[in-house]
């Protein structure tokens, strides 16, 4: 069988999916999220969120259908920390891309961009479902 485009994706009529009117913080816009399904069956959307200063943070989204009614966490779910990371992460983060749950650390690993003085890095994060993200050296 020979496969399309047309035949493997179809674009959500409903597009946008998420915009920035469920956030409870003020931003210029909400794109290029990392998704996944979670084990209680809702989809994560982990989103990069620009604010009004031009910085960018993640921030996790959550909906039981992946369309509609979600559910977004009220403060920055993984902001720029240059207090803690120095130099990795101080003109903000983006562009998230949740890659593995890793069994044996009950945890999902996520690679986002940082930026910094120096230019854009690649970072690591992880993450359980019910907790905080820890950021990784």
């Amino acid at each position: 069988m020979k496969y399309t485009n047309e035949s493997l994706f179809t674009r959500h009529s409903g597009n946008p999916i998420l915009d920035s009117r469920p956030l409870a913080l003020s931003v210029n816009s909400v794109f290029n999220a990392g998704a996944t399904r979670l084990p209680d069956g809702d989809t994560l959307l982990l989103c990069r969120v620009e604010d009004r200063r031009g910085l960018s943070h993640l921030c996790a989204a959550r909906s039981a259908n992946g369309f509609d009614e979600w559910r977004v966490d009220r403060e920055p779910t993984l902001d720029a920390n240059p207090r803690d990371y120095p130099g990795r992460n101080s003109w903000g983060i983006e562009d998230p891309r949740i890659h593995v749950y890793v069994p044996e650390l009950e945890q999902y690993a996520i690679a986002y961009t940082s930026f910094a003085r120096g230019g854009p890095g690649v970072s690591l994060a992880l993450t359980r479902t019910s907790g905080a993200l820890s950021v990784m050296a």
